[in-house]
């Protein structure tokens, strides 16, 4: 186990080493698909070493985090979370995506902390479809905001090459 987590370390820091060594060289935003393309051969790489059988891929992972509780008290039942994820997210993320039922927690602007069923959304695109996917991920974000009068929708994205094989 652990060369392969020196691996992934040694990847990242291999990948980071070069972006920021084009930035500061005068590379910049420009060359940014440039650089992209290096880390996904890297990426690459690392796939075939850690799932060889697998044939897998590098793509990228975003989830989202979906509070279920409205202002008027009620909560977003499960025919109208179903009718969402129908309306606004499948249509974007067609291939797949995962869906996760949780409770959670976060403190208002009131310094009150509020506690809420949620619905976790898992996405995996290919790295090459970057751009198109935040558009689409940002789209669905504003659209369950103003649906359900939410004051946000969590967004983690991992900045590591999920391997990914089907």
């Amino acid at each position: 186990m652990e060369p392969l987590a020196g691996l992934f370390i040694g990847d990242f820091a291999r990948t980071a080493g070069l972006a920021l060594a084009l930035f500061a060289g005068g590379a910049g935003v420009a060359n940014l698909p440039e650089v992209l393309g290096q880390v996904d051969a890297e990426s690459s790489q690392t796939c075939a070493f850690v799932a060889p059988e697998a044939e897998a891929e590098p793509w990228v992972r975003s989830e989202l985090f979906f509070g279920t509780a409205k202002p008027d008290g009620t909560a977003v039942s499960e025919a109208e979370w179903h009718a969402f994820l129908n309306e606004e997210v499948t249509p974007r993320f067609p291939d797949g995506l995962t869906v996760l039922s949780g409770d959670g927690q976060w403190q208002g602007e009131n310094d009150e902390i509020v506690q809420e069923r949620s619905k976790i959304v898992i996405l995996l695109y290919p790295s090459a479809a970057l751009d198109e996917s935040n558009a689409e991920i940002e789209d669905i974000r504003t659209a369950y905001e103003q649906r359900f009068q939410q004051e946000s929708v969590l967004r983690a994205d991992d900045d590591r090459p999920v391997c990914t094989s089907f």
